[in-house]
């Protein structure tokens, strides 16, 4: 079992919901990062290799305790758990977005909206990489008791303190908890979307493909100009020969006159009287 500070640290699975790609294409979202209630670990995981499994009870108090909350703002996201916790000199390296600060109830669990802001880890989450994963320290009481709701555990959690929220390829609670959950459209994946006219036609576009489409009409309109200029220097250039074709027509002309006429002189000479 890893530890910091002598607390276990333990990775628990959230979920997104309600996900959207902003203008400037940074991936926001809202996530289930905590809930009460009682959870079931491997001995391993939390310090206990001689039990098979180690139920831990995570009462309201420690879940909604102001200290608490306080510590799951400003949350690192990451892609995949990294391989050290979350700190001041490690940050850099791993983190790709983070949580916001506005914090709310939701029932049995905390919700917290959340930026993505690297476009790797935005791709990935396109791609299907989209179940998650809280990596955050706590205190375990190992002493036996009962819910309220008359449930057995062998531990219970105290002084709860958040670290990252990984996006994973699979988490342990399976593809119930990802971005994009629910096949009625519920909670998937929306994009901000728009509508502009192109080439006389209204299409929905979104901010990544308007600026592609703008790209494409700013090089189309360089072509044009290009062409254009090219049309002109080529017009120019041929009225420039023309002009000396021109000039040497003439030239022959007046040469030719000046041939027959000196002919003609020379045939009248010629003749005998």
């Amino acid at each position: 079992m890893q530890t910091q500070d002598g607390k276990p640290i333990i990775l628990e699975d959230a979920a997104l919901e309600g996900c959207r790609r902003t203008r400037d294409g940074f991936l926001v979202a809202n996530v289930r990062a905590a809930r009460t209630g009682l959870y079931v670990y491997a001995g391993s995981e939390v310090g206990k290799p001689q039990m098979d499994r180690v139920r831990v009870y995570r009462p309201d108090t420690t879940v909604f305790d102001k200290k608490t909350l306080a510590t799951f703002t400003s949350l690192d996201v990451t892609n995949d758990h990294p391989p050290e916790m979350i700190n001041s000199k490690n940050w850099k390296k791993y983190t790709v977005g983070n949580t916001g600060e506005d914090i709310m109830r939701d029932g049995e669990f905390i919700r917290i909206p959340i930026i993505v802001k690297d476009e790797k880890t935005i791709r990935d989450v396109q791609d299907g990489k989209c179940e998650l994963s809280l990596g955050y320290t706590c205190e375990l009481d190992f002493t036996p008791g009962q819910t309220p709701d008359g449930q057995q555990y062998d531990a219970i959690q105290k002084n709860l303190s958040g670290n990252h929220l990984a996006i994973v390829d699979k988490c342990r609670a399976g593809p119930g908890c990802k971005i994009g959950d629910g096949d009625s459209g519920e909670n998937k994946m929306t994009i901000d979307t728009k509508k502009i006219v192109v080439d006389g036609y209204m299409v929905t576009v979104t901010d990544e493909s308007e600026r592609a489409i703008n790209n494409l009409q700013d090089k189309i309109k360089q072509i044009t100009a290009d062409n254009l200029k090219l049309a002109t220097d080529s017009g120019k250039e041929v009225k420039v020969l023309t002009d000396k074709v021109a000039d040497l027509e003439g030239q022959i002309k007046t040469k030719d006159a000046t041939w027959q006429e000196r002919c003609r002189v020379e045939d009248f000479e010629g003749q005998s009287i």
